[in-house]
């Protein structure tokens, strides 16, 4: 202002705050995006996850969720290099995404395990259409550095409001179903189910076990005699392990040995 206070003229002051702006761009995306694949990580995936369980619930509409893992994904590594695994990875990705619609969420959880967020659903079938695609998408050989690589993948499906209301126990069910398209053969859809739930409480609460149980000798040896028919005797013994469990009293080797092997 000048002596009579009249406005003379102005100052202004300002920063270029173009660098801040982009780094802060790169610091949300480090945190919310998987940096090989490009698809929502983890945080992401459970955020969204969360937003659409309450918009089912207001709604009353069905929503899915598929946890799909990659069938021997780690003998690709190990025999073919982690690079090669990455390329695989992204290409999994890429063929996936190709399956579901625009509104629907791809996420990789971590290794070789992605999640399908399937909204807005009219029926159950929906989501095993949207599976069996991916299925046959993923079965179809990749060509990566020249060699033909092989990656079906095993999935597991469960529902909201159906299944669980809940972020990590419908998270949960799906792994499950995952889990025993696995062990039938790998390659093909699951289902969740009560039952199946049941079966992984009890599988968890017999590796829990087991890990002690050696401690306390709860594992016998049986011998059962081989007899030569000829001469009806004993020629020799087949050594048969038994866990004579303290609550559940002899289990089978066929229930316990799979998860010694396993853990």
């Amino acid at each position: 202002f000048d002596e009579d206070g009249n406005l003379q003229r102005y100052v202004s002051m300002g920063s270029d705050i173009t660098n801040k702006i982009r780094a802060d761009e790169v610091i949300w995306r480090q945190a919310n995006y998987d940096f090989l694949t490009e698809l929502p990580n983890r945080y992401m995936f459970q955020d969204r996850l969360e937003q659409e369980i309450r918009k089912s619930r207001r709604e009353n509409s069905l929503l899915a969720l598929l946890f799909i893992d990659l069938d021997h994904f780690k003998d690709v590594n190990d025999n073919l290099g982690h690079p090669v695994g990455d390329q695989l990875l992204i290409k999994t990705a890429e063929r996936i995404s190709r399956c579901v619609r625009g509104a629907d969420t791809v996420a990789r959880m971590g290794g070789d395990e992605f999640t399908v967020i399937l909204r807005d659903l009219a029926q159950t079938i929906d989501a095993e259409k949207v599976a069996e695609q991916i299925i046959s998408e993923l079965a179809v050989p990749y060509s990566i550095s020249g060699e033909t690589i092989y990656a079906p993948a095993s999935i597991g499906i469960s529902f909201c409001p159906d299944d669980a209301c809940d972020v990590d126990q419908l998270i949960s069910n799906a792994d499950q179903a995952m889990y025993v398209s696995k062990t039938s053969g790998r390659n093909r859809i699951s289902y969740f189910t009560r039952s199946m739930q049941e079966s992984a409480q009890n599988r968890l609460s017999l590796i829990n076990d087991m890990r002690v149980a050696a401690r306390y000798h709860q594992f016998e040896l049986y011998y059962q005699p081989i007899v030569n028919l000829a001469t009806g005797r004993i020629s020799k013994a087949e050594a048969l392990i038994r866990w004579n469990h303290p609550q559940r009293g002899l289990i089978s080797p066929a229930e316990f040995i799979p998860l010694a092997e396993e853990t």
